[in-house]
């Protein structure tokens, strides 16, 4: 992921105040750092493992806003 550093972790009080934690940092625009699929390598070693189709969940905006801080007003996720 361009974009989004998960190095210098910023503080941040989540749901008014029921949870504190470190979280990702945007600090510019987000975006894949190449165009080749997501996850399909864990995905495939999942299925190989189960004897019934493996789904994977994305996380919606909330769940993306409550686990980052932004640290650009002007950030625009693409």
């Amino acid at each position: 992921m361009e974009g989004i550093d998960f190095e210098d972790l910023t503080f941040k009080v989540i749901r008014m105040g029921a949870s504190t934690r470190h979280v990702p940092t945007v600090r510019g625009p987000v975006k894949p750092a190449d165009n080749k699929p997501w996850v399909v390598k864990e995905w495939r070693t999942a299925q190989r493992y189960s004897s019934v189709p493996v789904k994977v969940t994305i996380p919606g905006p909330m769940t993306i806003s409550n686990t980052t801080a932004g640290k650009n007003i002007n950030v625009i996720l693409i």
